[in-house]
């Protein structure tokens, strides 16, 4: 009985170790939980100029084809979120939880990140150059209707986590904004919902741990 006990304790432990992490950054952009906090960035680079950009709303926050010509303007839909500058490692996961307001148009769903910290040069809002980016040139996630998974081409949420790796970041600490992009024809988009962002890094686990002794 002692023993079984002992071995279920060990079990729990274990399992506890190899899930812990650190989080490093937790939005929920809902108007009735965090809203966009107001040390986010938010640039609207749309061609031609538009001048709107992401509002927060019950889902989360809403970039809306409505606001970029999508009643037949010729429109290049360029929106961005842009987070405050955080510490970033390789082996940091960043996750994003979205999808696309409806289920007719093309959205397209993009997560970014700049090295340069406080400094990164972000996209000019209303100089209507869609194509520009800044610092953000180094490219996490792309998701579109064509990205093979059906469920955000038909308006249902989505997760998806980019794993940061020495492609993406220096070695060591490295001061780092993250942007969100909606990206698109104007006229043939029905809008993106970015719901949620978690940004988080793994701790060291048991089995790490236990292989570092007997090393």
């Amino acid at each position: 009985m002692n023993r079984n006990f002992t071995l279920l304790c060990f079990s729990l432990l274990a399992l506890t170790f190899a899930q812990a992490q650190t989080d490093l950054l937790n939005v929920d952009f809902r108007f009735s939980e965090d809203g966009i906090p107001a040390d986010w960035t938010l640039i609207d680079d749309s061609e031609p100029v538009i001048v709107n950009s992401f509002s927060s709303g019950g889902e989360g926050a809403i970039s809306t084809w409505t606001s970029h010509g999508g009643t037949g303007g010729a429109t290049t839909v360029s929106d961005w979120m842009i987070s405050p500058a955080l510490n970033l490692n390789v082996g940091d996961e960043i996750t994003l939880r979205f999808r696309d307001r409806g289920t007719t148009f093309t959205d397209n769903a993009e997560l970014r990140i700049s090295t340069n910290g406080a400094a990164s040069a972000t996209p000019t809002a209303g100089n209507g150059d869609a194509a520009e980016v800044g610092d953000f040139t180094t490219l996490l996630l792309r998701e579109d209707p064509n990205s093979g998974d059906d469920a955000f081409g038909n308006g249902v949420f989505v997760d998806r986590t980019a794993t940061l790796t020495a492609v993406h970041l220096p070695a060591g600490e490295t001061s780092c904004r993250i942007a969100i992009r909606h990206e698109g024809d104007g006229a043939t988009t029905d809008g993106l919902i970015i719901q949620s962002i978690d940004v988080s890094r793994p701790t060291l686990g048991l089995q790490d741990l236990s292989r570092g002794n007997n090393q």
